[in-house]
């Protein structure tokens, strides 16, 4: 899987403590095929070091998802086709 970042938002959680959400797109492999999907990671600073979450998919890879590609959009057509 692959994630490229293109935007970071800041959440404060508390007082002491924020959470940064960092918005990407991932592509990821779905029945044979690399699907891309709007992602997101948290990412945490506590006692002097970086926590990040593993990549969440919050896309859902078709025309909405704003990571949708035109080739995805052919891919789909043509699956959508064959049915």
């Amino acid at each position: 899987m692959d994630f490229v970042p293109f935007g970071v938002t800041l959440h404060p959680v508390d007082a002491t403590r924020k959470v940064w959400f960092i918005s990407g797109c991932s592509v990821v492999l779905e029945k044979g095929q690399q699907i891309r999907k709007a992602a997101l990671v948290e990412a945490y600073w506590e006692k002097n070091d970086w926590f990040f979450s593993e990549v969440q998919n919050v896309g859902k890879g078709d025309k909405d998802d704003p990571c949708f590609t035109r080739a995805a959009e052919q891919a789909l057509a043509a699956e959508l086709a064959g049915e």
